[in-house]
């Protein structure tokens, strides 16, 4: 398994490719700000999404990351409500 920001992914995309394995996995990761702008919400509600279980993050060394592919799916779990909040 390899794990690589998305600026690492984006700066070296034929060299990760070339270098994976046929049974090699890639994990491409997001910072909270990365998420926000991605999802189009605040910071703030990811903190809140991750609160509620809607997100899910993981440590990596001292920073705190989410998997673009959980990112991702992440939407489709999502309904809004009126008030602007979101449930499962």
């Amino acid at each position: 398994m390899t794990i690589v920001t998305m600026e690492e992914a984006q700066a070296h995309l034929p060299e990760l490719v070339a270098y994976l394995g046929s049974s090699e996995e890639l994990i491409i990761t997001l910072d909270q700000k990365q998420v926000a702008e991605l999802l189009q919400i605040s910071t703030v509600s990811v903190w809140q999404w991750e609160k509620k279980g809607l997100l899910q993050s993981y440590r990596i060394g001292n920073l705190k990351r989410f998997k673009l592919n959980e990112v991702l799916e992440a939407p489709k779990r999502i309904v809004r409500t009126k008030k602007g909040g979101a449930i499962l």
